[in-house]
């Protein structure tokens, strides 16, 4: 854990001071971008079984204002978030506590996607129309 400080600046001089010193925590930290995309794909997941239900999905632009959308998809990341630190290791014998920064950063990106996901799904049936979709075309995917 960093220990915080407050910087002085004196006539070209800067004086540090250190309430506590800082733990050596150099340990080899897990990505966030697995935890992103599992909170990306249980949204859209959630989309789809709205689209085949009677109760739409929150996260749904086409059924949702997008301030609602933009809570939705918070909640969901942030509750992705908890799970995740509750339930993962760190290699070295304790739970993975992710930093403010790296929460935001998934919550950031999980928002990011789901506010602009009609743009997103615009710009994928471009590509696979285009010459990127040869694979997609030879498989008989393009209508899934």
């Amino acid at each position: 854990m960093f220990a915080l400080r407050s910087v002085t600046t004196t006539d070209d001089s800067v004086e540090e001071d250190r309430e506590g010193a800082c733990e050596d925590t150099t340990v080899n930290r897990k990505s966030v971008v697995p935890l992103t995309v599992n909170a990306i794909s249980s949204g859209l997941l959630s989309i789809s079984q709205g689209r085949l239900s009677s109760s739409p999905s929150p996260l749904d632009h086409l059924s949702s204002p997008p301030l609602q959308v933009f809570k939705s998809a918070s909640s969901l990341a942030v509750n992705k978030i908890v799970d995740y630190e509750g339930n993962s290791e760190d290699g070295i014998g304790g739970v993975v506590v992710l930093t403010e920064g790296e929460k935001e950063e998934v919550v950031g990106r999980v928002v990011g996607v789901f506010t602009r996901l009609e743009k997103l799904v615009e710009q994928l049936v471009v590509a696979v129309n285009g010459e990127g979709g040869e694979w997609v075309r030879k498989y008989g995917e393009e209508g899934r």
